[in-house]
């Protein structure tokens, strides 16, 4: 199955490490956007199930290749967007907006010090 976003990411994947080539290919499998979105959406969504992966995991070392896929897709959403002009990162704002990332981490972590519950500094 290939997408647009698939194709924009693998044009552009050279010496990205196995395993993390891996995980964004399956994040952008497993969190398709709607049909006919920009690359920059599909980019995002991806991103964004990688950070619920990771926050579903937690404090596991194996939360990492998570993480480190979501920063790595929501880069790429945001040089797609850029390409897309003024428009795609409107977009892309939008959809990253930090009260939106906020409610993703209270609906899986809500006891996550983000949220003034426990102390980030133990």
């Amino acid at each position: 199955m290939s997408s647009p976003a698939r194709s924009w990411l693998a044009a552009r994947s050279a010496g990205v490490p196995a395993s993390l080539q891996t995980r964004m290919e399956t994040a952008l499998l497993e969190a398709p956007a709607p049909a006919g979105s920009p690359v920059h959406a599909e980019l995002a969504a991806a991103a964004i199930a990688c950070l619920q992966a990771a926050l579903r995991i937690g404090d596991d070392r194996s939360a990492a290749i998570h993480l480190l896929a979501a920063d790595a897709l929501i880069t790429a959403a945001c040089e797609a967007a850029a390409d897309d002009g003024l428009g795609g990162v409107d977009e892309l704002m939008a959809a990253c907006a930090p009260s939106r990332l906020d409610a993703l981490v209270a609906e899986i972590a809500p006891a996550h010090p983000i949220h003034g519950e426990g102390d980030a500094a133990e």
